[in-house]
């Protein structure tokens, strides 16, 4: 296709992956392609076009007024390059959750000077370079063994195999390590990989702490409007102990 009349892409609601990215950029070369992260509530962040390769899984950085800061579960400003929530704070910055006190307490998180910051449920870091890298919801990371693991990381790792259309990871219980990651995959219309040797693949692919217990294949992965996995819902449906 002739894709030349292509101007500007725009990407938003949740972080390209990668090898998305890359075949945007493959595909649409004279595009102009610009990635934005942000919470009604408080912030927002722009990866301009002419950074797209060169800070390829970031969302970029403030450039609309905002401060954006890194903390641990003990409410403690972290240095750049550790993992943490990510809170904003603006001078847009929303007053409260309307009629709901204790909801806006819970989302508002103060620095030493007590300026406001709201919680946007999100993990992430800084890079060297201030840009900002989002790993995934707080509420979907998986704990096993006393680690986090980031079911991002190892979703992106599925989608590269050739057979795979779509997937979503959900920590199920396990009695010895508290969770483990279990890998929902939607196959290609006529591919022949089982699910076996699919996690045999995707297991090879991952660190040892990161490797999937096991692959179940639905018909789709339930999503948002935005395109959002309805996580909430696979954990209802699908996280159980697969332990006899």
């Amino acid at each position: 296709y002739d894709t030349s009349s292509m101007e500007v892409m725009l990407c938003a609601a949740a972080p390209l992956m990668k090898s998305t990215k890359l075949e945007i950029l493959q595909k649409f070369p004279n595009t102009k392609l610009v990635e934005l992260y942000g919470v009604s509530e408080a912030i927002g962040t722009i990866l301009r076009p002419d950074e797209q390769l060169s800070k390829i899984g970031s969302v970029g950085k403030s450039r609309m007024g905002g401060d954006i800061k890194i903390i641990d579960d003990m409410g403690r400003e972290l240095p750049r390059g550790e993992i943490g929530e990510i809170v904003g704070g603006n001078v847009a910055i929303m007053k409260e959750y309307y009629k709901k006190p204790e909801k806006t307490k819970e989302a508002m998180w103060l620095d030493q000077e007590g300026r406001e910051y709201v919680k946007t449920g999100d993990i992430g870091r800084f890079d060297e370079d201030g840009y900002l890298y989002i790993l995934d919801r707080k509420k979907d990371m998986i704990i096993s063994g006393g680690i986090n693991i980031f079911p991002n990381d190892i979703e992106e790792t599925i989608m590269r195999h050739p057979d795979v259309a779509d997937a979503a990871v959900i920590g199920i219980p396990h009695k010895e390590w508290g969770e483990t990651p279990l890998a929902l995959v939607v196959k290609k219309k006529g591919a022949a990989v089982v699910e076996n040797k699919l996690k045999e693949w995707v297991n090879e692919q991952l660190a040892k702490y990161q490797r999937v217990s096991a692959v179940q294949f639905l018909d789709s992965i339930p999503r948002t409007d935005q395109g959002k996995a309805l996580k909430r819902e696979l954990r209802e449906r699908y996280g159980k102990n697969l332990e006899k």
